[in-house]
């Protein structure tokens, strides 16, 4: 039996604690790190940017929830981001 898939959902990128969530998600071990409000393609390349500089693991993907245009509840996910 394997272990569930965790994710680890880190504040928005327009707070104060964006960048210290990502450092502590990109080693947390999580299978996945979620990226809340999703507005465009470029707050995932500066997600992207700054798991890749704290040194997260190449399998470690990025759910991207997007708040806003969709109903609550939707989001979509974007598989391995290093390979």
């Amino acid at each position: 039996m394997t272990a569930p898939a965790s994710d680890c959902r880190v504040n928005g990128l327009s707070t104060e604690w964006f960048e210290d969530d990502v450092r502590a998600a990109a080693t947390s071990g999580a299978d996945a790190i979620l990226l809340p409000k999703t507005e465009a393609a470029s707050d995932i390349s500066r997600l992207q940017d700054l798991m890749v500089a704290a040194g997260a693991p190449a399998n470690q993907e990025i759910c991207a929830h997007r708040i806003r245009r969709l109903p609550a509840g939707n989001a979509f996910c974007i598989g391995s981001r290093l390979t």
